[in-house]
């Protein structure tokens, strides 16, 4: 799986974001809806990977809070004193509050890492590009009809 990365410039500026194509010796490239976008180490001061806390947040409450407008709309009561908007509307907006605190609970156990570029070169390993994705296909258990078992293959070799 290529790597997500963000690219800030020497003033700490986010200019770029995208997947990891390559790297070279000179230079990182980027894809960027289709596009592809290359990076001399000179013209940037540092790369994040991983999306942004905001992305993460914003994500998780518009999750949280579709899935809490769905409630609403099935927990709904006729004798409720309540509308069935206002139950809906209720629901939403503590799923969309629920789903922030969740997402800033979990930034704690975000994973992502800062690369300088005048450190970088050291460092290329430590972003993993596999053009060769593991091949994940789903195999049914031997004794899928009677046990209901459904395992998943990981093939690493490609």
């Amino acid at each position: 799986m290529h790597k997500f990365i963000r690219v800030y410039d020497h003033s700490d500026h986010k200019t770029g974001y995208g997947k990891v194509i390559s790297i070279t010796d000179q230079s990182i490239i980027i894809q960027r809806h289709g596009e592809r976008i290359e990076y001399p180490y000179s013209s940037f001061y540092k790369i994040k990977t991983g999306r942004s806390a905001g992305y993460r947040i914003g994500v998780s409450s518009l999750a949280f809070g579709a899935l809490g407008l769905v409630t609403g709309a099935l927990s709904f009561e006729e004798n409720s004193f309540f509308t069935r908007g206002d139950t809906i509307i209720f629901f939403g907006l503590a799923g969309f509050l629920v789903g922030g605190v969740v997402a800033l609970a979990s930034l704690p156990f975000k994973r992502s890492k800062t690369f300088y570029a005048k450190d970088f070169r050291p460092h290329m390993e430590s972003i993993s590009i596999n053009n060769n994705p593991p091949d994940i296909t789903p195999v049914l258990n031997q004794n899928a009809f009677t046990t209901g078992m459904i395992s998943t293959e990981i093939n690493l070799e490609n």
